[in-house]
């Protein structure tokens, strides 16, 4: 995630009033104040905030950095980082003439209001989630929440790699699409041979989705072998 955007220094200047002073390279809380305003029109125009509104947003600078003299344009970054959390680091490049002169980082404490899907009660690993499971509610996180199920429609009929308290936001990461055939569950074990096909009842010994290799026990012949899950409870096995 790497955006640019040039600011054009005469159109900021203006805006602020700083002009004179920015362009001495003066520094100061001149200097602070209108780059705070920059950074902040940037964060505005180019955070992707996924649906949400941005509820707050405090900009730190570095209190010694002053700007170089005679630079004509600045650029603000977003470098590839961590992007978990509510702080988002920013790279400021000062030009002068076409060519980088000088950079300095900018720190933002971003606080956004998202809708977010919450667990309604206590899920345990493994559960398939229903939509009794899942509440939506107005939440302030950071602005890196892609991991965040935002409506009902992105966790129903998905199953749960670990166990969520009630009121635990719901991510994405702890979902997984349900296995066709799970450990201990009865499946239907299909011996193929070209149009011949014989069905005969088995249980799973491990979990598999289509096209896995699981192992099965057929119940008639007590006996374990190896098939692949070829459908919700069923696995084959050529012969």
């Amino acid at each position: 995630m790497k955006r640019l955007m040039a600011i054009a220094m005469a159109a900021l200047l203006a805006l602020t009033g700083a002009a004179g002073a920015a362009q001495t390279g003066a520094g100061g809380e001149n200097f602070a104040g209108w780059m705070t305003q920059a950074v902040i029109e940037w964060l505005n125009t180019n955070m992707d905030t996924g649906g949400g509104a941005i509820e707050s947003m405090d900009v730190s600078l570095p209190a010694a950095y002053t700007p170089p003299e005679g630079y004509d344009a600045f650029d603000i970054s977003l470098p590839n980082q961590n992007l978990k959390g509510e702080k988002v680091f920013l790279l400021i490049t000062f030009s002068k003439e076409g060519r980088a002169v000088s950079r300095t980082n900018a720190i933002a404490s971003v606080k956004v209001r998202r809708p977010v899907a919450v667990a309604a009660r206590p899920i345990e690993r493994g559960r398939l989630l229903t939509a009794e499971d899942i509440t939506i509610e107005t939440r302030i996180t950071g602005p890196f929440a892609d991991d965040l199920a935002a409506d009902a429609a992105q966790a129903v009929g998905r199953a749960a790699e670990r166990a969520m308290r009630a009121g635990a936001p719901v991510r994405k990461s702890y979902l997984a699409t349900p296995k066709l055939v799970r450990a201990g569950d009865m499946v239907k074990l299909v011996a193929a041979r070209g149009a011949m096909r014989i069905s005969v009842l088995a249980q799973a010994r491990e979990d598999g989705n289509e096209g896995d290799w699981v192992k099965v026990v057929n119940l008639e012949s007590n006996k374990a072998v190896t098939a692949r899950v070829s459908g919700p409870g069923e696995a084959t096995v050529d012969f």
